[in-house]
């Protein structure tokens, strides 16, 4: 469905997105979506009409009449999860914990939170407005503590 949605907001010259991460079956691998139901779209929240007569649109997020907007960083963050070769999937919203930067690896410059999982460690990246997130495995020594400003260095 998001496909579909997707593709008719293209066809509209619209920019969109919509991540995704390989589930295999006993049959195959396909592509599912991170944020089910979720389409990304970048237009004017003045113009909101074309974007809610597209088939699939239910509504647009947002506050009243007022569309909502995503975290530039937060989605810029998941679209270099999805791109890169390691393999995501979706995660509970973490919204307490040690915040980290990847310092090295296909996803430097990322922000997230870390958790382990399995005897693994994974960066949790959130979509604070959906309160949804996605995981992926990483390795601990290529993350640092981002440190808050007025918090100390022990």
């Amino acid at each position: 469905m998001e496909q579909t949605t997707e593709h008719c907001l293209k066809t509209k010259g619209y920019e969109t997105f919509v991540p995704t991460y390989q589930m295999t079956s006993s049959y195959k691998s396909i592509a599912v979506p991170l944020f089910p139901g979720y389409v990304f779209c970048r237009f004017d929240p003045n113009v909101r009409c074309p974007i809610v007569t597209t088939p699939g649109v239910l509504r647009v997020v947002g506050f009243g009449k007022k569309p909502a907007l995503v975290c530039e960083s937060e989605i810029e963050a998941i679209r270099k999860i999805v791109l890169s070769p390691l393999p995501a999937r979706p995660h509970e919203y973490l919204a307490a914990g040690q915040t980290v930067r990847v310092k090295q690896g296909p996803l430097y410059g990322v922000e997230g939170k870390i958790a382990t999982f399995q005897n693994a460690n994974r960066l949790i990246v959130s979509v604070t407005l959906l309160e949804r997130s996605v995981s992926v495995e990483i390795d601990s020594e290529w993350v640092e503590p981002v440190l808050i400003t007025g918090e100390m260095q022990q």
